[in-house]
């Protein structure tokens, strides 16, 4: 047995999404077939749970081919300055800033697993902020940052978000995704949150304003100023 996080959009309380857990059954190994077997155990006990709900998948595994595109691997802004399509793995990665160095804006141009593999990102101290864009954000709330480019990135990939809204649960079936920063699935719910709020565009004008709206996920860490 095994348990996961999963992420349900809440339409009508105070927070834009509820944070659970599921015990499945696990299939072990690093096949792809593997990981999809996992994937069906852990909604088909979702489901047990709250029967009748929409589930996506938002991972390379996902049985739909929307939660293969939804994850960060794949999920692409374009960047004008660049002259292309650069992935948020990517451009998270590069936006990073650390006591001994950054942002490293070469991983732009290089593939999302050399990006998140890149021995600089382990061996330049502590991560003290963000830069993208030209703008500084803090580490505090952690997943905030990359939540914002995660949100921007999609509101580039219009079709992908219409696909993401006939669904009300997301799933990661990699563990290491849990209570991770850089969350996929978490972020996919909030964008759903937003939209069916009617905030997710009103929330990406500013920094400031998506500070304000992020209030609504939840967190309770302080948010930093620069």
């Amino acid at each position: 047995m095994s348990e996961r996080i999963y992420y349900v959009v809440n339409d009508s309380g105070e927070k834009l999404y509820d944070e659970k857990g599921v015990e499945f059954w696990y299939f072990r190994g690093f096949a792809a077939s593997q990981k999809r077997k996992s994937i069906v155990s852990m909604h088909e006990a979702i489901k047990k749970a709250s029967p009748g709900a929409k589930i996506l998948e938002v991972s390379l595994y996902s049985p739909e081919r929307v939660g293969v595109k939804l994850c960060d691997q794949n999920l692409k802004m374009q960047v004008k300055k660049l002259r292309r399509y650069v992935s948020v793995k990517c451009l998270f990665e590069a936006s990073k800033v650390f006591e001994a160095g950054g942002p490293f804006v070469d991983l732009l141009k290089v593939t999302p697993d050399e990006a998140s593999s890149n021995k600089r990102l382990k061996n330049s101290g502590q991560l003290i902020k963000y830069v993208f864009e030209g703008q500084e954000w803090g580490t505090v709330p952690s997943n905030m940052f990359y939540d914002y480019l995660y949100l921007r990135t999609l509101c580039q990939n219009s079709d992908f978000l219409n696909e993401a809204l006939k669904y009300d649960v997301f799933t990661d079936i990699e563990p290491s995704q849990e209570n991770a920063v850089d969350c996929p699935a978490r972020a996919v719910a909030i964008a759903v949150g937003l939209k069916r709020r009617g905030l997710l565009e009103k929330s990406l004008e500013s920094k400031e304003a998506f500070e304000k709206v992020y209030k609504l996920t939840g967190q309770t860490e302080q948010i930093s100023l620069f």
